[in-house]
């Protein structure tokens, strides 16, 4: 049986391991910059650019560390609309502050020719190219050319050099200035990065794989589906925790759930309380390497009814690690009905055939008693 997988899940879960990747790098660059500053290595920082630089590292250490909070909590979120908004927001909030706090070494320090710089852009825009190009790491994308768009800028004259500046006034000395000179001359690069990307023909040939193998799973699954749909036992596959991954029709026309209320139910909501705990010895042995067990079990539909089903188990282990069960049940709660009322039949039977007995007992015994009387009456009136 085919566990129903969610492509959409499977892209979501890349998509966060990738973000974490993300936010690694961005967790080492700057700390090793700052070390290669204190080395000496780059041109030799003054007292105030250290502790500008120190400061606004530290900011940017505890703001990426909430971050990685954050998206921790994200990764357990149920997949949703949400879940995907949380994680735009989470990169759009990103390109933001990151955009506010070199702006500010800039405003404040005049450091943007430095090689740290370059080398912070080196390593993100080659993290920005390596993974894959979707909106969250478009703004990221965005957020490296932002560096080398002011770099650029100096470079073509567009923004005064730092050399340049002296003690005399120019636009460079406005914070305001500063920030939509840069933005602009990223939004330039990041429209080029952006489609780039796309008119690749790396990004065109996996763009087609992935398109055909989306219509190969498709195709199978509905095989699948209308296969196990067809048929008149109870399928059910769960997870290790019990979360149910796929029933078919039949099991939801027998238990009375919708599609809907499917995805929120765990394996013991169906199962009648004085059950669970026989469930849970039950299925023990497969983490020790048995593979299918036969069971049976009372089921609960949505209007608390009470349905008896017999099946097999079988059970997906992984490194000793029990990951899914799967069982095929059918119901058979007129067969247990009609044994019970069988039952009571013989014993309404058994019942019966002792107060015959009994009085066939009786009546013999009678019987003697008067053949007894008898005699002795005849003994009496012969004397």
């Amino acid at each position: 049986m085919i566990e129903q997988v969610k492509i959409k899940d499977v892209l979501f879960q890349e998509k966060v391991d990738k973000l974490f990747w993300i936010l690694k790098i961005r967790f080492i660059t700057p700390i090793t910059l700052w070390v290669v500053m204190m080395l000496g290595f780059t041109s030799r920082p003054n007292i105030r650019s250290i502790t500008i630089f120190s400061g606004i590292l530290v900011i940017y250490l505890i703001y990426t560390g909430l971050n990685y909070i954050h998206l921790k909590r994200i990764k357990h979120y149920t997949k949703g609309k949400r879940t995907q908004v949380n994680l735009n927001m989470l990169a759009t909030v990103q390109l933001l502050v990151d955009i506010v706090l070199l702006t500010l070494i800039i405003y404040f320090d005049g450091g943007i020719e430095s090689h740290m710089v370059l080398l912070y852009v080196f390593v993100l825009v080659v993290a920005a190219v390596i993974v894959d190009a979707y909106y969250g790491y478009f703004l990221y994308g965005c957020m490296s050319l932002f560096y080398l768009g002011l770099i650029f800028g100096e470079m073509t004259g567009y923004i005064a050099h730092q050399s340049e500046r002296g003690d005399n006034i120019n636009y460079y000395q406005e914070f305001g200035v500063v920030l939509s000179d840069a933005i602009s001359v990223v939004f330039l690069l990041g429209l080029l990065f952006y489609f780039t990307r796309y008119l690749t023909k790396e990004s065109r040939l996996l763009q087609d794989a992935f398109r055909e193998a989306l219509k190969k799973y498709s195709k199978v699954k509905k095989k699948y589906d209308d296969l196990f749909d067809s048929v008149n036992d109870l399928i059910v596959s769960i997870d290790a925790q019990g979360t149910i991954l796929y029933v078919n029709n039949k099991w939801r026309e027998v238990l009375g759930y919708t599609k809907s209320d499917t995805k929120k139910l765990n394996f013991s909501d169906i199962l009648c309380r004085e059950c669970e705990d026989e469930f849970k010895n039950f299925i023990a042995p497969f983490e020790k390497g048995e593979r299918e067990r036969r069971f049976r079990t009372v089921f609960i539909t949505k209007d608390r009814e009470r349905i008896q089903v017999e099946g097999n188990l079988s059970a997906k282990v992984v490194d000793s690690e029990l990951v899914s069960l799967r069982g095929i049940f059918r119901d058979i709660t007129k067969q247990v009905e009609a044994e019970k009322e069988r039952e009571n039949e013989q014993e309404k039977l058994k019942e019966f055939n002792k107060i015959l007995i009994g009085r066939e007992h009786k009546m013999i015994e009678m019987k003697d008693e008067i053949k007894r009387l008898k005699k002795e009456n005849d003994t009496l009136m012969g004397t």
